[in-house]
């Protein structure tokens, strides 16, 4: 029997400001008893801000370039897997798939402690799992409030056990309701509230049951209400191009292979007719394209493009340098030609439109499977034209609105500038002291 424990509640794309005028209506009172008593704050996510990748830091405490993964779909150029052939975010991102195209580049937190994973993704190691199969039905039929109501079951019924040190749950309905509805929507506040009363459950069950335990809650990633679609495979058949991507990319052999996550994300990959000029004419197009934000690609260092802007990164070691080449497509001209360290780039970074940009532009790059060019979509936009449901609401890019992310704890922590990496050091420094 465990006197100590973690439990650490996933609100997938819950929004701070949301929150914010939730809580100035009173209308999260188990959330406000637990901030009055603790901690709030705003933490930066990754990218892609998207659920899947942007939960690897949480339990490697590792950015997910630096664990190959991309985005929640990409080309795999060595080998072929499912992730070339078809990608369903059902069977891959709620069953084992993650876990098993994560590389082993260190030990998940689950593989440290007695811990159980209940909806998440991210599992690799747990000594219980309970997978989101569950999370295909409620796509169908809508019923996500019946989705959240089984993983507050599955975590109560868990933690009255008191086996395990680590107790993860994942609530998918916030993020897909507003995928649906819109971010303001009044199903979407209600599963907000409705979340909330799953907070105050638990809280009274760690108070009768636990002597000493650490309650995380936060997000992966915001979203931003989407009024365009922009289609972006369609502009590169537009171009001439042959194209493939999710869900019709089982034949491969066309010239591209778009991969989008969270939709206002995107890898292009050439297959084949990889030329620098095509890369050019790509580039220069999209550059064109009202609700395009960010259009990155390698060439001597991490080229970044916004609108007729242009910037590069370069990487030495620990050591960032932004510089610019022709405007500021980032709004970081005071800090061009300057190397600095990861830290110092967040620090400066935090309160910009694009937080912890230049750390975060150059871990995805060091994906092996990253794309040849990487585009982002502007608020209001995003890139995919096709969806069952049409979405309303999109994220996965590296503005503000999607990187930042609330974080709320129970006990009363110096958190400073917080990354979602730096959720892994709290819990494990946690339960590491006996």
């Amino acid at each position: 029997m465990v006197e100590k424990a973690v439990v650490f509640l996933l609100m997938d794309g819950a929004r701070g400001d949301i929150i914010n005028r939730l809580l100035a209506q009173r209308q999260l009172p188990n959330l406000e008893k637990i901030i009055q008593n603790g901690t709030y704050s705003t933490i930066t996510s990754t990218f892609p801000t998207a659920t899947g990748p942007a939960h690897i830091p949480f339990f490697l405490g590792r950015y997910p370039g630096d664990c190959n993964i991309p985005g929640i779909r990409w080309m795999e150029r060595a080998r072929k897997t499912r992730t070339q052939s078809y990608t369903s975010p059902y069977g891959y991102l709620k069953g084992d798939g993650l876990n098993e195209d994560m590389g082993r580049f260190s030990k998940t937190i689950y593989e440290k402690f007695i811990s159980a994973s209940i909806f998440e993704p991210v599992s690799r190691g747990a000594t219980k799992k309970i997978f989101a199969y569950g999370h295909f039905i409620s796509h169908i039929f809508n019923t996500w409030t019946n989705f959240d109501r089984l993983g507050l079951d599955y975590t109560t019924h868990i933690l009255r056990k008191k086996k395990f040190q680590l107790i993860v749950t994942l609530f998918a309905s916030i993020d897909e309701l507003s995928h649906r509805n819109g971010c303001m929507h009044h199903k979407v506040l209600r599963a907000y509230e409705l979340f909330d009363n799953n907070i105050g459950k638990i809280q009274r069950l760690l108070e009768d049951q636990y002597e000493d335990y650490l309650f995380i809650i936060t997000s992966d990633h915001g979203l931003t209400d989407t009024h365009t679609h922009i289609g972006l495979v369609k502009v590169l058949k537009l171009m001439g191009f042959s194209v493939r991507s999710y869900p019709l990319n089982i034949k491969n052999g066309h010239d591209l292979f778009v991969a989008e996550s969270g939709n206002s994300m995107a890898h292009i990959y050439f297959e084949k007719g990889h030329t620098d000029h095509n890369k050019e004419k790509i580039k220069k197009k999209l550059s064109n394209i009202k609700g395009i934000d960010l259009i990155l690609s390698k060439n001597g260092g991490i080229r970044i493009n916004k609108g007729d802007q242009e910037a590069i990164i370069q990487q030495s070691e620990n050591r960032y340098k932004y510089e610019m080449i022709r405007g500021d497509p980032l709004g970081l001209g005071s800090f061009s030609g300057e190397w600095l360290g990861e830290n110092k780039w967040h620090e400066i970074t935090f309160a910009s439109n694009y937080p912890d940009s230049i750390v975060q532009i150059a871990q995805i790059f060091r994906s092996a499977r990253s794309g040849d060019i990487i585009v982002t979509a502007d608020n209001g936009y995003d890139l995919r034209t096709f969806e069952i449901p049409e979405h309303r609401a999109s994220h996965g890019s590296l503005l503000k609105e999607h990187m930042n992310v609330p974080v709320i704890l129970n006990k009363k922590i110096e958190t400073g500038l917080l990354r979602t990496t730096d959720i892994y050091t709290l819990m494990n420094d946690y339960l590491e002291v006996i």
